[in-house]
């Protein structure tokens, strides 16, 4: 067989591949700055990321710089207990807090406040599908099934205060 032969019909079919592939990509960024403009972490205080930064975001401070608290420290004493900085993700706000209560808060309404796709994946790797990854009937089911363990009299009577 003889190699295919390109002609202008060919080429014509590459240009509409190249434009359906430009357009996917400008509305995918059309979405995703809408996404970020309606999301409520934009209000919060934090560092401001330089425009060439929109890739690696703030984490660029992180890797640069060897002790890691000393940056978080930092901007806790600039910009309070809870405070955004940007992912490794063009508008990609992470919420950092120093509040004991918050990721109690946090955890238990898992509805209310998603997980993203990054830190799923993550606590996955980490911990395998247990309660902190998984989300919705198969979440609030184990979630029983764990409180269930806590409410066995040896458990009460050591939590119970000795006096």
């Amino acid at each position: 067989m003889s190699p295919a032969v390109l002609d202008a019909s060919d080429s014509g079919l590459r240009y509409a591949f190249l434009a359906a592939g430009l357009s996917f990509i400008f509305i995918k960024l059309i979405v995703s700055y809408v996404s970020y403009a309606r999301s409520p972490p934009r209000d919060l205080p934090g560092p401001k990321a330089s425009a060439w930064n929109w890739v690696s975001g703030d984490m660029k401070v992180f890797i640069k710089e060897f002790e890691r608290v000393a940056v978080q420290q930092r901007w806790e004493d600039a910009y309070g207990h809870v405070f955004k900085y940007k992912g490794t993700s063009m508008y990609a706000d992470r919420i950092h807090t120093t509040d004991a209560r918050a990721p109690n808060y946090f955890l238990t309404r898992s509805e209310d406040f998603a997980k993203s796709e990054q830190s799923r994946r993550n606590f996955a790797r980490a911990l395998r599908n247990g309660l902190l990854v998984v989300k919705g009937e198969f979440h609030r089911r184990q979630a029983t099934l764990i409180s269930a363990g806590y409410t066995t009299p040896l458990c009460v009577s050591r939590s119970t205060p000795r006096r």
